[in-house]
């Protein structure tokens, strides 16, 4: 087993992030900011066999691939969102935030579970698609006013919960 820490500042300067990019081939992935007001650009995490975990992280965009395993995402982010199983599930609670620049953020998710199941909620989002090949989809769903949700499901049931009122 190996196991590293990263000594990530604790806070950055104005405007500042720290992208991140990991691939290993099989094992877990931790990732809990400490400070989780700790802007992180682009984050990329591939493994091929294992657990991809993160707890109160805040990027810009957030990638999370494995090949055969879990992932479990509870985070916050800004622009790009993409999760991906192969051969495994997808347990998550994200939300779209404001982004730090001024420019309007783009707020697209991708989830993707080709042998499993995807559970979990996702907020504020403008894009989002889900598919799941083999196993049920259950999402609390809050999309901006104007968005588009798409799901396929091709052995499963599907059930999305809209939390909001489309006004």
């Amino acid at each position: 087993m190996l196991a590293v820490g990263l000594g990530l500042p604790r806070t950055l300067d104005q405007g500042s992030t720290l992208d991140l990019n990991v691939q290993i081939s099989n094992g877990v992935i931790n990732v809990s900011p400490i400070n989780s007001t700790l802007a992180m650009g682009h984050v990329n995490f591939n493994l091929d066999v294992g657990a991809i975990n993160t707890n109160g992280l805040f990027a810009k965009s957030l990638k999370m691939q494995t090949g055969a395993g879990a992932i479990h995402a509870v985070a916050n982010i800004t622009d790009h969102l993409h999760l991906e199983s192969n051969s495994g599930y997808i347990q998550m609670d994200a939300r779209f935030v404001s982004p730090l620049e001024s420019n309007e953020p783009v707020r697209k998710a991708s989830i993707i579970a080709d042998d499993g199941w995807i559970q979990g909620s996702l907020s504020s989002y403008s894009t989002l698609h889900v598919q799941s090949r083999a196993g049920p989809i259950t999402l609390d769903l809050e999309p901006l006013n104007i968005s588009t949700t798409t799901s396929i499901n091709d052995a499963g049931v599907t059930t999305l919960n809209f939390v909001s009122d489309f006004l």
